[in-house]
């Protein structure tokens, strides 16, 4: 039986985060290209989904990736940009980046610099890396966050973009 991401059962887990309205602060980490990529300057205004993914070796997230960038227009449509980080190194980023010819960015974050301030600690082991989705207003207030239970424990497409339609891109 497939679980509602919208209407969660774990609270830690899944959650519509209104009760203390955090805020997606900024942070400038190597993206896939090289470059570095600043968040707020990319977000310009417009909403973000923030996917964290457990790195270059996960089959999970990769399939997760290429279903993104194959639905990336219909966000943008919206007003909503899409961002991907992971802790690893900027070379996996780069090679990811290209196998799967994604066209948002893809972050490195080798060092946890930003991920613990997303409440995702580090693991003993890399595979215990948890996938999470964050939503924030183009304010930058994160207003929906699944941190994952398991390696394949992620919101389905449809439950994202309706989220999205019903919550967000009215308010852009």
């Amino acid at each position: 039986m497939k679980k509602s991401s919208l209407m969660p059962k774990r609270k830690s887990l899944t959650a519509v985060v209104n009760e203390h309205q955090r805020l997606l602060t900024n942070f400038q980490l190597p993206d896939g290209e090289g470059r570095t990529f600043d968040l707020y300057r990319y977000q310009a205004g417009r909403a973000v989904l923030l996917v964290v993914y457990r790195g270059e070796w996960c089959g999970w997230c990769r399939a997760q990736l290429a279903e993104l960038n194959d639905q990336v227009s219909w966000f943008r449509d919206r007003g909503v940009c899409v961002v991907a980080l992971s802790p690893d190194t900027e070379l996996y980023t780069s090679i990811l980046q290209e196998l799967l010819h994604v066209s948002f960015p893809l972050l490195a974050d080798p060092r946890w610099q930003v991920l613990p301030r997303l409440g995702l600690p580090r693991p003993i082991q890399a595979t215990d890396i948890r996938p999470a989705i964050f939503i924030a207003t183009a304010a930058h207030q994160i207003v929906y966050q699944h941190i994952g239970a398991t390696a394949d424990d992620r919101p389905p497409m449809t439950d994202i973009k309706r989220y999205i339609t019903e919550r967000v891109a009215p308010i852009y």
